[in-house]
């Protein structure tokens, strides 16, 4: 091993300290014995772990052996004598081990360090059970480590009937008995955020505070797709991902109708029912939701994200984060009444099903959905894919494209877009959720894309050339990007000229409109020219300045302003004259008259046709698009928000120049915020 031994102490800490993945750690204390001495608790760092398979083998009861599915192998074994002939569930690195005799222990396969709980006969409905009691408890979630203190909870569903459910019951460190949560028919349990979750058969979800003073006493919060009166066997799972509580519905299908196994002790009914063998053949995973009329949202990938499902707690992981796991995917695992022969690895992309460990028999995995794969799409070349990326003018249609598989996303990411004129995005506030912003694609009729920006919470907001201009209650005012969060702070409204004579204590409406010369992400070199104050005056601000800077043009009142070939115009309210003022010369402050479409008495011709294309209007900076060149977007009509001030945002739609129709844009527009008004966006890739 030539030096390696003879690395320095402190070094090999450094070294260690830098490790995240305990199996990494693992092999760093296997190299020398030196590195093994420096390989404790202290100096591991690592948070969010990797869940590795625990197999036991029929050959050697005592031993369980533990494989890394990044790296495909047994990555340690373990002598583990107190779980033989014992069944086993997972939760937070612990099991929890059911005898045949009733005893139950919390242990942990590495330091063996046992906990005793109450035994069987402890619960409620305990002698309806008819036989073995080794899966009389079907779930088990513990709130916290206990390693890491007293203060934790064991959560379990037991006495489970032949459809999976079960009742609810809780364990404390001082308790010499399971508490019954007096709610019938669970079907799995998770924590998150200090609270037990549970999905009924309805789906149903409740949430108890069992740390709190009432933890029997539960609180609906929210609803997924119900497993009940189902002509599909399912099984349900609730699990957390990137802070949104999902139900997943793992599918079965019946393989051997003919085989009869021994009689099932989960069954209370039926006692000449036989059973039959099932595999899986699917999963479907929903987004709970807040109204129980929408039982959820169905959601077709889970991004970079992979779950473990199976007799553990289920989890999710970020796959981007560690090589070998595989994104988009579902590792299951069966549970102890189908013998344990099922698991793998399901693929949301394509629905195809592939063995989680080549060391365990794949024969019995399901050629089913074999048919559904996507042939060799992901494997493009990438010289294909980069030309085909680089001819995609649309942000919304390279979003879709790098949504297809993770090498097209790669080639997405590394290629910079290069699309020019973009269609506005219609952005909405939910008003459940007043941190998340609804982008919609008006040519593809939903939502493109979901942004969480707290920044902007509370705040009015209008926009000009993708960037947001935020005014807070108490005067603060940003530019915030609504993509990338980037913030520039702009001088506050007390160092605007009109502000002494706004007398309204929320400053919010202050501003009536924000225009930018250029985007600040090409430079430094643009200008952001405002509309303010009951006089509607002009004032405009450039990087590097303290303090909003006013133009005079003769005490003109102004309705609306935007720029064009550099000059910022203005219309001037009741004489309808438009001035233009030349921001980048020396003298922002002069203005002139612009004749537009004028006749020979100087009165404006009205124009009864848009042609080709559409306008963009409201609290944004007006735009115009060439409809003919986006399909989905109407020739000769105008979109159309109303702002903050009138309908509370509600007034939005498109109006037909020929014919003098309005309709509604988007037929989901329903759930608004007050205070942050529907606007139109131009999406940008910075």
């Amino acid at each position: 091993m030539g030096k390696w031994a003879e690395l320095p102490e402190d070094i090999l800490v450094l070294i260690a300290k830098q490790i995240t993945l305990f199996e990494d750690f693992l092999f760093f204390s296997g190299v020398c014995r030196s590195w093994r001495s420096v390989a404790v608790n202290d100096n591991f760092k690592g948070s969010e772990q990797i869940p590795w398979l625990m197999l036991c083998d029929k050959d050697k009861p005592d031993e369980h052996q533990f494989v890394s599915v990044r790296k495909g192998g047994v990555i340690r074994t373990v002598h583990l004598p107190e779980a033989r002939g014992k069944r086993c569930l997972e939760t937070l690195g612990w099991l929890v081990t059911t005898s045949e005799d009733g005893d139950i222990n919390l242990l942990h396969p590495f330091t063996r360090v046992q906990i005793n709980l109450p035994h069987i006969s402890t619960f409620e409905y305990y002698s309806a059970r008819r036989n073995k009691y080794l899966s009389f408890i079907n779930k088990a979630v513990l709130s916290s480590r206990p390693e890491d203190g007293k203060d934790y909870v064991l959560m379990v569903i037991y006495a489970s009937g032949h459809a999976g459910r079960g009742h609810l019951a809780f364990w404390r460190s001082r308790d010499k008995s399971w508490i019954l949560v007096n709610i019938v028919w669970f079907y799995d349990i998770n924590f998150y955020n200090g609270l037990c979750y549970g999905v009924t058969g309805s789906g149903t979800v409740h949430a108890f505070d069992v740390l709190g003073p009432n933890p029997t006493v539960p609180l609906v919060v929210g609803y997924g797709p119900g497993n009940e009166y189902s002509a599909v066997l399912k099984q349900p799972y609730i699990v957390e991902l990137a802070g949104v509580v999902l139900i997943v519905h793992r599918v079965f299908r019946i393989v051997s109708p003919s085989i009869l196994l021994e009689e099932d002790p989960c069954v209370f009914d039926n006692k000449d029912e036989s059973r039959v063998d099932y595999e899986t053949c699917g999963f479907t995973v929903f987004e709970v939701g807040s109204s129980e009329k929408g039982k959820g949202v169905e959601k077709t990938s889970l991004g970079d994200n992979a779950l473990f499902l199976g007799d553990n707690v289920p989890i999710s992981v970020d796959a981007s984060r560690f090589q070998g796991i595989k994104a988009n995917c579902i590792y299951y695992t069966d549970s102890f009444k189908r013998g344990g022969n099922f698991m793998g690895i399901y693929n949301m992309e394509d629905g195809s099903l592939s063995p989680c460990y080549e060391g365990e028999t794949s024969s019995i995995l399901s050629a089913y959905h074999q048919q559904k794969k996507m042939g060799n799409w992901a494997e493009l070349p990438e010289v294909l894919l980069v030309l085909t990326a680089k001819r995609i003018t649309l942000l919304e249609d390279i979003l879709s494209f790098s949504g297809v598989c993770r090498s097209w996303r790669s080639v997405s990411i590394n290629n910079k877009f290069k699309g020019s004129e973009q269609i506005p995005w219609l952005m909405l506030f939910d008003k459940d959720k007043p941190d998340e912003l609804q982008f919609i694609s008006l040519r593809k009729g939903g939502v493109i894309r979901i942004v969480n920006l707290p920044e902007a919470r509370g705040k009015r907001c209008l926009e000009t050339l993708g960037w947001l201009v935020t005014i807070s209650k108490d005067g603060h005012i940003n530019l915030l990007h609504s993509f990338t969060r980037v913030q520039i702070n702009l001088p506050h409204v007390t160092t605007l000229k009109d502000y002494h004579n706004y007398k309204m204590r929320n400053h919010m409406s202050i501003i009536r409109k924000a225009v930018l010369s250029s985007r600040p992400e090409e430079g430094k070199d643009y200008v952001l020219v405002v509309l303010n104050g009951c006089s509607r005056c002009l004032a405009f601000w450039r990087p590097e300045d303290k303090y909003w800077s006013a133009i005079h043009p003769s005490s003109c009142s102004f309705v609306d302003i935007n720029f064009y070939e550099e000059p910022c115009y203005g219309v001037i309210n009741r004489r309808g004259s438009v001035l233009a003022f030349d921001v980048w010369g020396p003298n922002w402050t002069w203005e002139w008259h612009v004749e537009i479409n004028s006749n020979k008495k100087g009165k404006f011709m009205e124009n009864m046709s848009l042609g080709n294309n559409a306008l963009f209007l409201g609290d944004n900076a007006a735009v115009s698009v060439d409809a003919s060149r986006f399909p989905g977007i109407k020739a000769n009509c105008i979109y159309y928000t109303e702002n903050l001030r009138r309908e509370g945002g509600k007034d939005i739609g498109i109006y037909n120049e020929e014919d003098g129709s309005l309709k509604p844009c988007y037929e989901g527009a329903e759930s608004l915020n007050f205070i942050c008004q529907p606007l139109w966006v131009h999406p940008s890739s910075f």
